[in-house]
């Protein structure tokens, strides 16, 4: 037989062998000096745990912070868990955050170049003969009206209208 080691005798010690394997066991350290120590080494230990056990006040107290927290967790609602969380922007960071996926979106739109049919079933009501040809800078002044852009792009020889919303 092979050398015992030590998750085999911690098996022994935890009675998680049968009759059979602690019988085999005990055949063997009485042959084999090296695995006779390794087995006196861990019943050494086994047994000083196994004196060890808490009094009653620690064990209720431990039930205790353990009933706690199974309530504070799984049935408190004045807690919110972390999907029942609100989250709050201030005006700015939606604003930004708005302009992000806007610009993203643009992006895609150029990038992938998606056909006609495409570009009207991803954004309803948009322009399919916008390209990357036809799209001009108006003007590089960042304080401009609605009116001096609409003034600029008819001065560029384009006709804009402006239709309400349906």
């Amino acid at each position: 037989m092979k050398h015992l080691n030590e998750e085999i005798i911690f098996e022994y010690f935890d009675n998680e062998l049968s009759d059979d394997g602690k019988r085999i066991i005990d055949e063997h350290v009485t042959e084999c000096e090296e695995c006779r120590k390794l087995f006196n080494s861990v019943k050494s230990f086994c047994d000083k745990f196994n004196h060890i056990s808490p009094d009653e006040k620690t064990l209720q107290i431990e039930k205790g912070k353990i009933y706690n927290r199974i309530y504070d967790e799984c049935i408190n609602d004045d807690k919110k868990s972390f999907f029942k969380k609100s989250i709050t922007l201030s005006m700015a960071s939606a604003t930004s955050i708005a302009a992000a996926f806007t610009m993203i979106m643009i992006g895609a739109i150029v990038i992938y170049k998606p056909s006609n049919k495409n570009l009207t079933e991803i954004l309803p009501g948009a322009n399919p003969n916008v390209s990357e040809r036809n799209i001009i800078q108006v003007s590089r002044e960042k304080n401009l009206s609605l009116e001096e852009h609409i003034r600029a792009i008819e001065n560029m020889g384009f006709n804009v209208i402006l239709e309400p919303k349906r």
